[in-house]
């Protein structure tokens, strides 16, 4: 290929990517020029023009996890020569290496000059065996850390970011977080028998001074969407909700802690997310996975910020592993990054098609853009492109499956169309349909009324029509964060935290709440128990909420259910007039029964083996399982939500297991002992206190068992008879909360009211006795009975036909007894195996008494 002018002393440039062959005028500047090679992800030449001699140096850079065989071919230029000789270079460039590939030389740099070159690759697999001595080398060095950071009392969850740095500065150390310690045990899920589930990939740990050139921050250069790099861990559900608080910087912001805000030279962060209903600190180090030698196998960010990687690390943390947010919904990350009230619409479900076709769907869409609420969507299938770092052909659609997308802009044209803006997290790969980038149905009016960009960049921001997104998605998902109607434009917001307590025979009890509304405002109540992705999870309940309006005469007047569904939450949303309403939290005590049923496994170890791949001095520790039930119990006793067992929070624990109260020299001697803050003991605290307790009482394991027995655990740490779970209240107007001690009528009246305001009513016995039927969505099916007759009947509700499902009476055919003018519930029915079909068969009689 010719040059450009042959009076210029060099010409020619690196070929573009993807083999060929070019021309041109070398840089000026005196330093390297980045191409990135075509056809092949995180593979760059460099180019660096010289004058003394007149040449141009070439290297090759690999930030990929494979072997780049490299040969650049200039044969055909004129006036030039290797200083190896000939006109050919070869290389063979290691993963994440620079290479320097050779210098090509000006032989007269007073004759013209012409340039031609071409290239060829090919990506081999890595050298395993370096890879693994790389891997084994950085987990040393990390072993070495975990005991100095053992001795220094790292893991105290009382410590601050100041007093943590100040230990480091004092012993040159790096904070290391041995709760979630950089070792494969924070990357991958584990098994029942503790094994972990590895998926091979070579992955060590690394510091931001290990991967970034030059200057770092935590927000260097703003918050912006297009910042978020997934990597090869597949949790795009988790960072298309980043990326859709992205849209709204002040929301990413408020998630990390003042002190959190800029860089830690030591490298210990404090986060803060909404998990499980609840509000929690999250401190974490900054070792992240990372390739050997190279850079975040994970997410990244897009330039030299750390907001990203350190989401991500407080994310998988709450979970117990990397390996345990993998795969997932949009609207739960949002849920967990904005604590607030969510909607999740199916747009298959018979009711959203109904609200489709009368348009009732477009102007919520449209209402919730006009609030500001962060959205997204999910498209149906499953993500089989992530882990194996491959995009998809672009073609088709242009739609990934099992992906999610941020919902920005929900728009209605002059012209009647109903035009809604995307964006895929991955930066590209866009909807290829109506209305994309370069669709022949735009206008520049069109564009300018929408908003819409007028230069198309496959930068994965798109626009659709509504009856696409429809066709084409699986789900709309809604945060409904800061909304425009509340007073200083945020919720009013309170959590309170309350235990199911079951005792067979359809015996259940929970305590209850009085809601004081003074005025008339809008209300989401709802309910959250623990995610079953975290680690050491227990099976979920079916979980609901209801309110009950207390009327003159003491009696209740049903104003909202949501209904029992065996989720991670549940929620109802409704207006309240001025008064006063008892909020009852309900579960049928299906999932009780089931768990017990279905009880009986193997015991688990209660101490780690001596030789534990992550024990980090010869101590004993308790084993995970133990561990998980320890602090599961901790945030169980922690009523008030402050993450500390203040003293009557610890006299519970004792009266639970002992049947005695604590004097007040033993807590003063806990609390100087053991990690502490503000006077109560820490998670931390609580099971190092209980481990020395155990030690110094003789340490027969049976005490152990005894008192998880008390707590409701099994030996094979079943949770069985107790389950924690989170209310949370939001308003757009003050309101109070009051707690009752539970009421047994109140709760008989909160689980039959909805079946008979919602259920299907069939009349039986000439209209004397009734029999609801509530479907539960995909949960279960309850039936109640009401007698409307003269005298006390016996009725028999027979489901023995049924299939796939189990009744909280443990049995499938029930009699009960119900007096005049009375309702009562006959059976809650559920599937028993949550993941097979299941179908319900109803045969009845009725006995006059």
């Amino acid at each position: 290929m010719d040059g450009p002018s042959a009076h210029d002393p060099l010409a020619g440039a690196a070929a573009p990517a993807g083999g060929g062959a070019s021309g041109g005028a070398v840089p000026t500047a005196h330093k390297p020029k980045k191409h990135l090679i075509a056809g092949v992800e995180d593979v760059y030449l460099y180019t660096t023009q010289e004058s003394n001699p007149v040449s141009l140096l070439y290297e090759l850079e690999c930030a990929r996890l494979n072997r780049v065989r490299f040969t650049l071919n200039f044969e055909g230029s004129e006036n030039f020569e290797l200083e190896t000789g000939g006109l050919v270079l070869q290389v063979v460039a290691e993963p994440f290496k620079r290479t320097r590939m050779g210098r090509l030389l000006v032989k007269d740099k007073t004759k013209p000059a012409k340039l031609c070159n071409k290239y060829t690759w090919t990506l081999d697999e890595p050298d395993s065996e370096t890879m693994n001595q790389m891997i084994a080398s950085d987990y040393a060095v990390i072993h070495e850390l975990m005991i100095d950071a053992k001795a220094l009392g790292f893991g105290d969850d009382s410590l601050t970011v100041q007093n943590i740095e100040a230990t480091c500065r004092e012993f040159n150390l790096n904070f290391l977080d041995l709760d979630f310690p950089p070792t494969p045990r924070s990357l991958y899920r584990k098994t029942r028998n503790s094994e972990l589930m590895t998926d091979g990939q070579p992955i060590s740990f690394r510091r931001p001074t290990d991967f970034m050139d030059g200057e770092y921050d935590v927000f260097l250069g703003g918050i912006e969407p297009n910042d978020i790099r997934q990597g090869m861990l597949s949790d795009c559900w988790f960072l298309c909700a980043l990326s859709a608080i992205a849209e709204f910087p002040h929301l990413v912001k408020r998630l990390f802690l003042k002190e959190s805000q800029t860089v830690s030279s030591s490298g210990v962060y404090k986060l803060r997310l909404c998990k499980n209903g609840q509000w929690q600190t999250v401190t974490v180090d900054d070792y992240f996975p990372c390739w050997p030698g190279g850079g975040p196998a994970y997410s990244r960010s897009h330039g030299n910020e750390l907001w990203v990687l350190l989401l991500e690390k407080a994310y998988a943390k709450l979970h117990g592993s990397y390996g345990a947010i993998k795969m997932g919904w949009a609207y739960e990350a949002m849920l967990d990054l904005s604590g607030c009230p969510y909607a999740t619409i199916r747009l298959e479900d018979p009711d959203v098609q109904e609200r489709i076709r009368a348009g009732a769907m477009w102007d919520e869409l449209v209402r919730w853009d006009d609030e500001g609420y962060v959205m997204s969507c999910s498209t149906p299938g499953e993500d089989v492109y992530t882990e194996t770092g491959e995009k998809p052909e672009k073609s088709g659609s242009g739609l990934v499956a099992g992906h999610a997308y941020t919902l920005l802009a929900a728009k209605a044209t002059s012209a009647g169309h109903k035009l809604v803006c995307l964006r895929n997290p991955w930066g590209n790969f866009e909807w290829q349909g109506a209305w994309s980038d370069n669709s022949e149905l735009w206008t520049p009016e069109l564009r300018m009324e929408v908003g819409a960009d007028e230069v198309a960049e496959d930068d994965g921001k798109f626009w659709m029509c509504f009856e696409d997104v429809v066709a084409h998605f699986f789900s709309i998902n809604v945060s409904m964060v800061d909304p425009q109607g509340c007073i200083n434009g945020e919720w009013f917001e309170k959590r309170r935290k309350v235990s199911f307590t079951y005792g067979g025979d359809d015996q259940l009890s929970v305590p209850m709440y009085v809601l004081n509304v003074p005025t008339q405002s809008h209300h989401f109540i709802s309910v959250h128990q623990e995610d079953e992705r975290c680690e050491g999870f227990k099976p979920y309940l079916d979980i609901g909420v209801t309110v009950l309006e207390i009327l003159p005469d003491h009696t209740y007047r049903l104003v909202a259910s949501s209904g029992n569904s065996a989720e991670r939450q549940n929620q109802t949303e409704v207006n309240l007039k001025k008064g006063q309403y008892l909020v009852v939290p309900t579960t049928t005590g299906c999932k009780f029964a089931q768990g017990i049923q279905h009880s009986g496994g193997p015991p688990v170890a209660l101490f780690k083996e001596a030789d534990a791949a992550d024990a980090v001095d010869g101590r004993r520790e308790f084993s995970d399982e133990v561990t998980a039930a320890l602090n599961e119990m901790f945030r169980r006793l922690d009523s008030d939500l402050d993450n500390v067992l203040s003293r009557n929070e610890l006299n519970t624990f004792m009266q639970m297991t002992e049947g005695c109260s604590m004097s007040d020299e033993v807590h003063k001697w806990l609390i100087s002992q053991f990690d502490s803050y503000q006077g109560g003991l820490t998670q931390d605290g609580f099971r190092a206190a209980y481990m020395y307790m155990f030690e110094s009482s003789g340490g027969d394991p049976e005490t152990i068992w005894r008192d998880l027995m008390y707590m409701g655990y099994d030996r094979s740490l079943d949770l069985l008879y107790c389950r924690t779970v989170m209310l949370a209240f939001h308003s757009d107007r003050s309101f109070a909360l009051h707690p009752q001690p539970f009421d047994a009528n109140a709760y008989e009246e909160a689980m039959e009211l909805p079946i008979k305001e919602f259920g299907k009513c069939k009349d039986l016995e000439g209209g004397q006795v009734k029999l609801y039927t509530r479907r539960a969505g995909y949960s279960g099916v309850s039936f109640a009975v009401e007698n409307c007759g003269s005298r006390q009947l016996e009725f028999t509700l027979d489901c023995a036909e049924s299939k796939n499902v189990m009744s909280h009476r443990g049995q499938l055919r029930a009699s009960q007894r119900i007096p005049v003018n009375e309702t009562k519930v006959l059976h809650h029915l559920m599937p028993d195996k949550s993941f097979d079909p299941w179908s319900w068969s109803i045969k009845y009689s009725v006995r006059w008494l």
